[in-house]
């Protein structure tokens, strides 16, 4: 039976940066920190649990900009997070290339987050 396998992509992003250390760059500087935890987490769970041409994958992740629907309702809906370091997004369309590399489809809503887009 065919299966099919959702990730939180935002989740893993973040699990992924703040895991390994933040000095992780290239030799030009580029931080990789999270794209190299990423791409070890998805590549290690997919030799392991999927089977080639039967199971699928797609790695969801938040829309970021505009309102989501949770800050709607509840103003002040992670207000007291910190922002998100920028070193951490300037990783994430990289991210989003090995994972496609990989043959996982990208999901994203607009106003929506990750965990709200599985459910």
């Amino acid at each position: 039976m065919a299966k099919m396998f959702l990730f939180d992509g935002t989740g893993l992003v973040y699990r992924a940066y703040f895991a390994l250390d933040q000095t992780l760059k290239t030799s030009t500087g580029y931080h990789t920190n999270a794209v190299y935890g990423v791409a070890k987490m998805i590549i290690k769970f997919l030799k392991e649990h999927i089977q080639t041409g039967k199971d699928a994958c797609a790695f969801v992740l938040d829309s970021k900009g505009g309102s989501t629907f949770r800050k709607q309702v509840l103003e002040t809906y992670k207000a007291n997070r910190p922002e998100t370091p920028e070193i951490l997004l300037e990783q994430i369309p990289y991210i989003v290339e090995v994972i496609e590399a990989l043959g996982m489809k990208v999901l994203k809503i607009p106003g929506y987050e990750a965990d709200d887009i599985i459910a």
